[in-house]
């Protein structure tokens, strides 16, 4: 068959190439579609084509957002195009960090990092990974614990009944419940005070806001949730 894949466009704030980079073209990848056969729709950068294409034939799939059966196909066809048997990877609890972002940061990081470290937690900017060292990674995972939001969906790529730890300000949106339950992921909300309150357009802190991380009240979570 004769077709072509025309690329979902930037949205919101995000880095356009990293997040091709990061995300759509290893999955595309996964799919032996080769970069021929892509169109880029994205009116904000001159990497990518113009937004208006003529086409003859359409076929346009419908939202699977809330179908788990082509969902879990769809991530087990990635886990296995990218899983590596030799990939060296020693840490089975996982700390996912912000701190390369531009919001939505810990701000007593640093303490956090050396309290999660005496319970062996291995602290990991996703920025800085291949999409395959990612998954491999995650495949690897028994305990993930980050910041609530987008940060934390790689969980899907965790074994089942493994267990992520989400910090989130009370106003978060539940994004990763969802994605929890498909994977068949323990998922736990630890709710933190905001440091700083920097509301978006809603009035809500979570966009923006940074958290600031009760460690006593933390660790007495995560025992009580049989992590530690």
């Amino acid at each position: 068959m004769d077709f072509y894949v025309v690329v979902p466009p930037k949205r919101r704030e995000f880095d356009t190439k990293a997040l091709y980079d990061s995300f759509i073209n290893p999955i595309l990848e996964s799919l032996n579609i080769d970069k021929s056969r892509r169109i880029y729709t994205n009116t904000y950068s001159k990497l990518f084509s113009p937004p208006f294409i003529k086409l003859h034939n359409a076929l346009i799939p419908t939202h699977i957002k809330c179908n788990p059966t082509y969902i879990t196909e769809a991530i087990n066809h990635l886990k296995q195009f990218y899983y590596d048997e030799n990939f060296k990877w020693e840490w089975e609890n996982v700390y996912v960090s912000r701190k390369k972002a531009n919001r939505r940061k810990i701000a007593n990081e640093d303490s956090l990092v050396t309290f999660l470290a005496k319970y062996n937690f291995k602290e990991v900017s996703m920025e800085d990974l291949s999409f395959k060292e990612r998954i491999n990674i995650l495949m690897r995972t028994k305990n993930l614990l980050g910041i609530d939001g987008t940060n934390l969906t790689g969980m899907i790529f965790m074994p089942k009944d493994s267990n992520c730890i989400a910090l989130r300000c009370y106003d978060m949106q539940e994004f990763n419940q969802f994605s929890a339950s498909i994977a068949g992921i323990n998922f736990f909300c630890i709710v933190c005070e905001v440091d700083k309150y920097i509301p978006n357009h809603n009035g809500e802190s979570w966009f923006f806001s940074d958290l600031l991380v009760n460690i006593d009240y933390l660790e007495s979570k995560l025992k009580e949730y049989g992590i530690i």
